[in-house]
């Protein structure tokens, strides 16, 4: 098994730092690095805009390349992974929030109230899992 590659077209960042910010995608994952290349071209503000290569593999196939990584210093905790993964689920969340709620377009506004019911249920889960592997100690 082996990781592969895919690439996105994302936004430039003031500091020309690249992170894996799939939120700030054009919401779309490319097979090759022509097709990427081809989808910025075409986007209006090309300046603002870079194409990423990516690269992803799934949990098994992670763990299938070194058994040891169960034990090895990056595994994290299941409850840490799970209490970061919905604090960045929450802060990306709320920002989006603010960003749309602060329009002056009222469709924006609805679609910030869907936003924030998102927000609430990241954060319900969270707890809800948190407390049930407290139960489970």
């Amino acid at each position: 098994m082996m990781a592969r590659s895919f690439w996105v077209v994302m936004q430039k960042r003031d500091d020309g730092k690249v992170y894996a910010d799939l939120h700030k995608t054009d919401e779309r994952i490319y097979q090759t690095l022509e097709e990427a290349e081809e989808a910025l071209v075409k986007k209006p503000l090309t300046s603002c805009f870079q194409v990423v290569e990516m690269v992803a593999e799934t949990i098994e196939e992670w763990k299938q390349e070194a058994p040891d990584k169960e034990a090895s210093e990056h595994t994290i905790d299941p409850r840490e992974a799970l209490l970061r993964a919905a604090l960045y689920s929450a802060f990306n969340l709320g920002q989006r929030y603010w960003q749309l709620a602060d329009s002056e377009r009222p469709s924006h506004w609805r679609k910030a109230d869907e936003v924030k019911q998102k927000l609430e249920t990241v954060i319900q889960h969270a707890v809800d899992c948190i407390i049930k592997q407290r139960g489970e100690e």
